[in-house]
């Protein structure tokens, strides 16, 4: 019975720990995606036509405020300009405590493209906060400016 109780004891110290490192510390890729994975497939999506698993990334407010038809529709201006998708590497720009700019170099058969990607974080996870940003070149101003604020 004692072993029994040092053994609940042991794992409740560890659980209080891993709480700890996570929430105390501020810790938000332990539980969650980091930013520039949530980039990646965010692109990687688009240009394959994924609008569905795209529309996953998005904030609350990004959903509502993209029909699904508008999610086609970036996808296929965002192929017709790169043609078939060959490589997708993301890096985080600039971030912010709950804002991030993530950026994005895709290789397609016909043209290369930067796009860069504004996110947020929405209960403890990061999400792309419009979706017509990878239809964007290089960096923005307004996406630099609003994560300054």
């Amino acid at each position: 019975m004692k072993d029994l109780a040092m053994a609940v004891g042991l794992v409740v110290l560890s659980l209080g720990l891993v709480a700890g490192a996570v929430f105390g510390l501020g810790d938000d890729e332990i539980l969650a995606m980091p930013p520039e994975n949530v980039v990646q497939e965010f692109i990687r999506a688009i240009a394959l036509g994924q609008t569905g698993a795209a529309r996953d990334k998005l904030s609350r407010d990004a959903e509502r405020a993209t029909s699904s038809a508008e999610m086609r529709r970036i996808s296929a201006d965002f192929r017709a300009r790169i043609g078939e998708l060959q490589e997708v590497e993301a890096s985080v720009a600039r971030r912010g405590r709950d804002t991030t700019v993530g950026g994005a170099r895709t290789k397609g058969e016909r043209s290369n493209a930067e796009p860069v990607v504004l996110l947020a974080q929405e209960s403890g996870e990061w999400t792309v906060v419009r979706a017509a940003d990878v239809l964007a070149i290089d960096a923005s101003p307004r996406a630099s400016r609003e994560v300054e604020r």
